[in-house]
């Protein structure tokens, strides 16, 4: 169950998604030094329900670690896409606490593949996916506020800043900076 940010006059969606792993496992060992098995690969099946335009959406999409720390997704449904995603952490930080993550989307139309629209982005963020993100125009925070063995609440809040500086003559500041909620989740295992 999953609660974000979308377009529309509520801007509130929610997601039910029923994920199956699949294929070989490999051996993935966590921050807190726990090795556990994880499959390479799993689909993920479930609706999209677009609160603020009143829809509901199938959802359909394969993920796939690829090598290391590149992982490839495919959406079918309800916007057919490929996204390759990597995290990749930075050496010569003696923490490890900053990565930097990347990101390529190919989003795909009735014609082909729809480059116009194709997307690179890069911001620096905490390896965990916990924890405060960077990126040009926002820091974001997202966190595990309640955690078990099985089920997990994740809130994901931003803060946006202009994308130039000084601002237009005239400009106020809640124009100037939004504060936003952009993830409610709830993930469980069900039986």
């Amino acid at each position: 169950l999953e609660g974000r940010e979308e377009e529309g006059l509520f801007g509130g969606a929610l997601r039910l998604t029923r994920v199956w792993p699949f294929g070989p496992k490999r051996m993935l060992t966590l921050k807190n030094g726990e090795v556990i098995p994880k499959r390479l690969a799993s689909v993920g099946v479930g609706v999209d329900l677009d609160l603020g335009k009143g829809r509901v959406n199938p959802v359909l999409r394969i993920r796939s670690n690829v090598q290391g720390p590149l992982e490839a997704w495919v959406h079918l449904a309800p916007k057919p896409e490929l996204k390759l995603k990597g995290v990749f952490s930075l050496p010569w930080l003696p923490s490890r606490e900053l990565a930097i993550l990347g990101e390529a989307r190919l989003p795909f139309n009735r014609e082909g593949p729809d480059v116009a629209n194709a997307r690179l982005g890069f911001q620096l963020m905490n390896p965990s996916n916990s924890g405060i993100h960077l990126s040009p125009d926002e820091i974001r925070f997202d966190e595990k506020v309640l955690s078990s063995n099985q089920s997990y609440v994740r809130l994901g809040a931003s803060c946006q800043f202009p994308s130039s500086f000084p601002p237009p003559p005239g400009t106020r500041l809640e124009n100037m900076v939004a504060l936003r909620l952009q993830r409610l989740c709830i993930s469980t295992v069900l039986p």
